[in-house]
C-alpha cells in the first residue's frame, strides 16, 4: 500500500530549503516547537489558520503548499505505475478556472467568509484545500 505525502512533509522540505530550524519557524509563527514537529510528522492535522501562518513564514502560500503535496503524490503514483525507467517530465495540469471551481462547489457564484466575498485567489485556495481533503479522506465520508 502506497503512503501519500502530507502537508507536514512539504512544510519540512520548504523549511529546510530556507535553512530554518523548527525553533525558528515556531518563533515566527507563534506555534509551539512541539506543534511544528508534530505537523511535520503528520501527527497533528493542521488548522487552516496555522497553515496560513506557516506559509507566510516560509514565503509561500497555502495554495502553493497544497499544490506541492498534490504534485508530489501524483509524481509518486506515476513512478509506481511506470517504473523508474519510464518516468517522463510532464507538465502539471492547468490551474482550474474560477468557473470550474464554482462548478465544483455546486455552482455557488459568491462564496462568503466573515461576511465578505472570497477573492479569486482565496477561491483557488479553498478549491486546493478541498482537493487535499478529498485526497486525504477519500471515500471515508461516503455511506
Amino acid at each position: 500500500m502506497e503512503k501519500k505525502k502530507h502537508v507536514g512533509q512539504v512544510i519540512k522540505k520548504l523549511r529546510e530549503r530556507k535553512k530554518m530550524s523548527q525553533r525558528e519557524l515556531s518563533a515566527v509563527t507563534g506555534l509551539s516547537n512541539t506543534a511544528i514537529s508534530y505537523i511535520e510528522k503528520g501527527i497533528y492535522d493542521i488548522k487552516m489558520s496555522n497553515l496560513s501562518k506557516i506559509a507566510r513564514a516560509l514565503g509561500t502560500t497555502v495554495e502553493d503548499i497544497m499544490k506541492q503535496v498534490e504534485l508530489e503524490n501524483a509524481e509518486e503514483e506515476k513512478d509506481q505505475k511506470l517504473g523508474k525507467e519510464d518516468i517522463q517530465n510532464e507538465s502539471t495540469t492547468a490551474e482550474p478556472s474560477v468557473e470550474e471551481i464554482e462548478d465544483f462547489l455546486a455552482g455557488r457564484k459568491m462564496l462568503m467568509f466573515k461576511g465578505k466575498p472570497l477573492s479569486e485567489e482565496s477561491l483557488k485556495s479553498v478549491y486546493a484545500f478541498l482537493q487535499f481533503l478529498e485526497e486525504k479522506y477519500g471515500d471515508k465520508n461516503k455511506d
